[in-house]
């Protein structure tokens, strides 16, 4: 049986030298101590990630030292050093599988870093699949107020989580006090879901502020730096955007034409979002109603059946234009809930606003796994499209619908919304973009420099985007960002690494983009595997065959996914 830390060890502890990072200053608190129960022999399992710099590694060893003498067993999981490349992804899925809690330190890069999105997206997901409520998981945000620029992706995933905040060595103390008041709790949740609980753990009170290695220079809130560093898509005022010629002027034409509906298709990254923002921008300065419908943050139980999808549709809808919802006056179980659904946006929210409303429909693709829900939702779409035609109620509402992939589920041609209305295809950036893109960034690249860029990036909007922003820090010659362009140690590692821990988590997925990845040829595949690897932006669809859809993914995934 593993021994709790006994006053032999604080002892012991007491005489460690002034350099030390953690002395006496951890000590059992003169109050009655309290004692836990685990149901494991082995002691408890912090997972702690941090980004490589100085100072949030020096705020990380003070927190897992200071945890370790409280008796709990300390991962570190930052990737400075990632070892064994093929197998990095699989050790952090186990480490999250066999830890009691995951601590993340935050950083401003980190708010739009891929990886941690997933990270958490991963984390939460194992959380919620358990019948106990481990893994228990914090975020430290370092430097970094809760209005600090934040990818919405990760910003839905954050909001499910402790967050704390750091800005001097004053609050490291109060942060361990934190989490061992939370790990406390966890415990007693345990010891209530299981009576055969064999380990006794002590937790200890810190008396005084921890002594650290922090220096005044390095507590001090940091900068942003600019130019900004890209997220998925730009903000309507970004200065970094450029127009997608000419789709973003199809857009303005279309959006005002009565009943519109506008299909917005590519794959993860290529500036879908950036188009609606500025869509969405133009419809509200001609005194449209604008609403944002998030399918990527849709529970699983909304995903149970059509009447909780679209209650959930309606309600969302009338809340953003500030109405009461009144949805139970509308709602009729005799008449259906397509029916229903339908009375309520005529007879009530259309009705109510003078103006013209923006229905954006983001990530729709969300849906197609569950292939009734879709059929049944797709056709109401259509029937409220086509009722715009001949009604002036109906007229008010106009649609954008944003998919990362065609659809794969089969649907009446004259039911479908994804044949009407205007249609756009969204492609990498061309030559030209980039070429304004190097300017914007105040870089010098040659022509020969910018057509390898193409060559390695096939103009991906976000890779591109990342890459002159790198550039332009002057931290990295262009010379070194190719050398190490397929490296875990490149600028492109965390999006590389997200999207090799997405495929090993579905091994059939892995396996069908391994048959596109070493195929000289183009390759058929099932359509299911097919749009889920088009949907990460794996792979490019042509005439119903796949190739890989950029050179960076098939230098650094054939070493990866080799045999």
């Amino acid at each position: 049986m593993w021994k709790i830390l006994s006053q032999n060890v604080l002892e012991k502890v007491t005489k460690q030298n002034a350099n030390s990072i953690l002395t006496s200053q951890i000590l059992p608190s003169k109050q009655a101590v309290n004692t836990e129960r685990f149901t494991s022999q082995t002691p408890p399992k912090i997972w702690l990630g941090y980004p490589k710099r100085e100072l949030e590694r020096n705020i990380a060893k003070t927190i897992a030292q200071a945890l370790k003498l409280a008796g709990y067993d300390l991962l570190m999981g930052n990737r400075q050093n990632v070892g064994q490349r093929k197998t990095w992804t699989q050790k952090l899925e186990t480490e999250y599988q066999e830890c009691d809690c995951l601590v993340f330190l935050l950083t401003g890069e980190s708010l739009i870093s891929e990886l941690m999105t997933e990270g958490l997206k991963r984390a939460i997901s194992i959380r919620q699949s358990r019948q106990n409520p481990k893994p228990l998981i914090i975020a430290v945000r370092v430097n970094l107020g809760f209005n600090a620029p934040i990818s919405p992706e990760l910003e839905y995933y954050v909001n499910q989580i402790q967050q704390w905040q750091w800005y001097s060595q004053k609050d490291t103390r109060v942060i361990i006090e934190k989490i061992l008041h939370q790990l406390s709790q966890l415990s007693t949740q345990l010891l209530t879901a299981s009576e055969s609980s064999v380990f006794s753990h002590q937790l200890y009170k810190i008396q005084q502020p921890l002594k650290t290695v922090f220096s005044p220079r390095e507590v001090q809130p940091l900068p942003f730096t600019k130019p900004e560093l890209p997220d998925a898509s730009n903000s309507s005022t970004s200065p970094f955007y450029i127009e997608r010629i000419p789709y973003q002027q199809q857009s303005y034409q279309a959006i005002v034409k009565p009943g519109a509906l506008i299909r917005i298709c590519a794959p993860r990254q290529r500036g879908k979002t950036s188009l609606l923002n500025r869509i969405l921008a133009y419809a509200a300065a001609q005194n449209y109603h604008t609403v944002l419908l998030d399918f990527q943050q849709l529970d699983k139980s909304i995903l149970s059946n059509l009447e909780v999808l679209l209650r959930w549709f309606c309600l969302s809808i009338a809340r953003q234009l500030n109405l009461s919802p009144n949805l139970d006056e509308y709602w009729d179980e005799d008449i259906g809930v397509k029916a229903s659904s339908t009375v309520y946006l005529q007879s009530y929210l259309l009705s109510v606003i003078e103006n013209p409303i923006v229905i954006a429909l983001e990530e729709v693709s969300e849906i197609f796994d569950h292939i009734a829900l879709t059929q049944d939702f797709f056709t109401l779409l259509r029937s409220w499209h086509e009722k715009s035609k001949v009604n002036s109620t109906w007229a008010k509402m106009r649609l954008v619908m944003v998919q990362s992939t065609d659809t794969y589920i089969p649907i009446n041609i004259n039911q479908s919304p994804l044949n009407v209305g205007l249609g756009i295809n969204l492609p990498g950036f061309s030559v030209e973009e980039v070429q304004v893109l190097v300017k914007k960034h105040q870089l010098r690249l040659t022509p020969t420099q910018i057509g390898q860029l193409m060559e390695l990036l096939e103009g991906h909007p976000y890779l591109i985007r990342l890459t002159l922003y790198h550039l332009s820090q002057r931290k990295i010659t262009f010379t070194r960002l190719l050398e190490t362009a397929t490296t875990d140690v490149g600028i492109y590692s965390d999006h590389l690494h997200t999207l090799l821990w997405k495929l090993q988590q579905e091994q059939d997925l892995a396996k069908a983009f391994r048959q596109v990845l070493f195929s000289s040829s183009p390759v058929q595949l099932d359509y299911h595997q097919g749009f889920k690897l088009k949907y990460l932006g794996l792979v490019s669809l042509d005439n119903e065959q796949y190739t890989v859809s950029c050179n960076l993914y098939r230098l650094y995934f054939q070493e990866r996914l080799g045999l």
